[in-house]
């Protein structure tokens, strides 16, 4: 939680509530008063109206046709048009934007009169214009969200089998190219990140699988609750002319490629033994559902973050005049620590506030590189050396050197539990951030009988006196971290952390007889495992971990490669004799052979990972890469492929207890992949490994299994990935 936060914004209601009290007064009078005459005035007589009046209709973010009407001569209207918006109800027309007195077709009109649309969210139907489909949809936190796949008939798009009746059931599987133009006018094809915000927002990927997926549909009883009305269905893929895992797995494109691989795109999957929701990345010409997510007043720019999330409408509406709101896609890069010295009220919600004093306190502000790699904030008021803010995530959008930051914040202040946002604008500058503006506003809090904090829906404006916001470094986030060898010796004995308060590489210790198997924050059992994306909290040493590493001699159940000296475990299971470990031979002169995250533990534990043109000619003399049929002959042979990955999974090594029961001593671990860009995923979570067939002139057949599925899953993936080898003797 958040410590001293906000303290000098958060001030008592105070006095203002007996001038708030008078306000509200004159205005239920003003209010009273329209109720039986809008647009009075002194040209109206008794006798009736003897003018037409043109009303204009506002449709107030929406659409709206005709866009005005002429009153009668009675000044009444003898209809009103229903307006249409993308993820909202039509609540009524309204005499202003917020408050003011509804327009019926009985109201009398003598003027001229502009009257506004009013709206709610809302879950409900939309017409896709296009075919004259219709969807449901769905709103998420801040987000509204087709709840349905997307059944467009489009160029690159295919119904599951060809047939049908499976469009009906689970919409067009797409390419990403047909995708990323596929989704209906005023909806898009979400990003990455916006796939992330939807993840946060249920709760975390490891268990929005149960929460997304549909009440029914799913193979082997692997339904969801559906709590968010999501609705996702197992719509399988199409690759090459293939398609498989229908009933059994969903696979949602996003519209973000994956980084240094122009051919690939990150992807969404859930499947039904799972209750995650996984995040990977595929060739673009395989065949996924699509989801589509609305545009408009939930984004800016496509940049995947929604602020309405943090100012609420109503709200924004009033801050266009009184602080720079910037968009775009392109924001400056604002990591930096600054202090504001003196600020002004330049805007406020609270009538006992007085616009343009500046009795407000100095405040260092910093943006780090920080929590999981993402851009965060951190605060603090005054010039003591309490009340520094824990880190929040924060979400930037701009063009060229101007920016607005968005991000919010839950914490207890004066006893009261609350939840707030706040937005920060301005210009990056060499000196700081020039048209420093900074609004808070109070979403959410607890009991507060007396009036401790500013009240729900307010909200406060400040900004730079001097118009700059310097840079001043007060925050210092470098560590000093010790490696403790555990028995064995390691070089360096510390290493500094950056100012994002992680390691830039971790060293590797040795000791006779026994096997690293990494540093922890325990030196035995239980903690945490440390890695270079670990973010430290403070100075601390970690532990090297060991596993006792004997000396086998060739035998029956073991093999040497006499191109390095390493000895293999082997094992016959029906009609062939398989390694029983991971290939881990570095192949002369080549870099596409890496071990896990370049460290060389990774190899000793999991072995090393290939792409598909080096695992082809990796395995030793005698010995080969399993081709697509050999693989499923070993499915066969121990079941089943719906069952083979406990079978041949390891006893252990494998996350979330999803070990194997290791049947035939195959023990599959999870060696995670990577591809060309220099990115791994998934180790310990995850397993795969290339067969020696192609599916077409780029794509491979391989095997794979997860921690939290009891099958062996086959796919066609890109050569380049790079995944483990299991070798088969010839």
């Amino acid at each position: 939680m958040r410590r001293g936060f906000l303290m000098s914004r958060e001030m008592p209601f105070g006095n203002g509530a007996g001038k708030m009290k008078a306000i509200l007064r004159v205005v239920g009078i003003a209010a009273l008063a329209m109720l039986f005459c809008i647009g009075c005035n002194d040209n109206s007589t008794g006798g009736g109206y003897e003018t037409e009046y043109t009303i204009t209709f506002n449709a107030n973010g929406g659409t709206v046709t005709p866009a005005n009407g002429k009153t009668g001569m009675d000044g009444r209207l003898a209809s009103l048009p229903t307006p249409a918006r993308n993820g909202y109800n039509f609540t009524g027309w309204y005499t202003m934007k917020t408050g003011g007195t509804q327009v019926t077709a009985g109201t009398v009109f003598s003027g001229n009169t502009v009257i506004y649309a009013r709206w709610a969210t809302g879950s409900g139907n939309f017409v896709d214009g296009r075919d004259g489909r219709v969807y449901r949809q769905v709103t998420i936190g801040a987000q509204r969200w087709m709840a349905e796949n997307l059944n467009y008939r489009a160029e690159g798009s295919r119904c599951y089998d060809n047939d049908s009746a499976n469009c009906a059931k689970y919409g067009r599987l797409y390419s990403w190219d047909a995708a990323m133009s596929a989704c209906p006018a005023g909806w898009r094809l979400p990003s990455d990140a916006e796939w992330d915000i939807l993840m946060d927002y249920v709760g975390g990927f490891e268990t929005a699988g149960t929460k997304l997926k549909s009440k029914t549909g799913w193979n082997n009883n692997g339904n969801g609750t559906d709590v968010y009305e999501f609705s996702a269905l197992p719509g399988g893929l199409g690759n090459s002319g293939n398609f498989t895992n229908a009933g059994s797995d969903g696979y949602w494109w996003s519209a973000t490629e994956t980084e240094g691989d122009a051919g690939f795109a990150w992807y969404r999957g859930m499947g039904s033994s799972l209750e995650s929701v996984d995040r990977y990345n595929s060739d673009k010409r395989a065949l996924f559902s699509v989801r589509c997510v609305q545009d408009g007043g939930n984004e800016i720019d496509s940049v995947g973050y929604v602020p309405s999330a943090v100012v609420p409408d109503d709200i924004r509406d009033k801050f266009e005049d009184k602080m720079p709101l910037y968009s775009g896609t392109t924001p400056p890069d604002i990591i930096g620590q600054y202090l504001t010295n003196s600020q002004i009220l330049a805007g406020s919600s609270l009538s006992s506030d007085v616009i343009g004093s500046d009795n407000w306190a100095d405040m260092y502000i910093a943006f780090i590189d920080g929590l999981n790699g993402k851009l965060s904030y951190r605060e603090k008021q005054g010039t003591g050396s309490e009340g520094e803010s824990d880190d929040v995530v924060v979400e930037v959008v701009g063009n060229s050197n101007n920016f607005t930051a968005y991000f919010i914040k839950t914490g207890v202040s004066k006893g009261i539990s609350n939840k707030n946002s706040t937005v920060i604008s301005g210009t990056l500058t060499n000196s700081g951030i020039s048209g420093f503006h900074y609004a808070f506003i109070m979403l959410e809090k607890g009991s507060d009988p007396t009036n401790e904090l500013v009240p729900v829906n307010t909200y406060r404006i400040f900004k730079e006196n001097d118009g700059l916001a310097e840079k001043y470094n007060w925050l210092s986030n470098k560590l000093q971290i010790t490696f403790n060898a555990n028995g064995g010796t390691v070089t360096p004995t510390s290493a500094t952390t950056g100012e994002n308060r992680r390691l830039a590489s971790l060293p590797t210790p040795t000791r006779d007889g026994y096997t690293f198997d990494g540093w922890f924050t325990t030196a035995e059992t239980g903690g945490t495992q440390v890695s270079t994306s670990t973010t430290f909290s403070g100075n601390t040493t970690v532990y090297a971990r060991w596993e006792t590493e004997p000396v086998t001699p060739p035998s029956e159940n073991t093999f040497v490669d006499s191109r390095d000296g390493k000895t293999y475990k082997k094992v016959t299971i029906g009609t062939q004799t398989w390694m029983a470990q991971n290939l881990n031979y570095d192949v002369p002169s080549v870099t596409t052979d890496v071990c896990y995250e370049n460290k060389p533990d990774s190899c000793t534990k999991y072995g090393r990972l290939y792409n598909w043109a080096t695992a082809k000619t990796a395995c030793p003399a005698g010995w080969h890469l399993p081709s697509d049929g050999e693989w499923t002959t070993l499915e066969n042979t121990v079941g089943g492929r719906s069952t083979a990955g406990t079978k041949l999974k390891s006893a252990d090594g494998w996350n979330s207890g999803g070990n194997g029961t290791d049947d035939y001593a195959f023990s599959a671990l999870p060696g995670g992949d990577g591809n060309s860009g220099g990115l791994f995923y998934y180790a310990g979570s995850s397993g795969y490994w290339w067969s020696s067939t192609e599916d077409d002139a780029l794509n491979a057949w391989i095997r794979y299994m997860f921690y939290s599925i009891e099958g062996v899953d086959r796919g066609g993936y890109g050569k380049t990935n790079l995944f483990s080898v299991r070798c088969v003797r010839d």
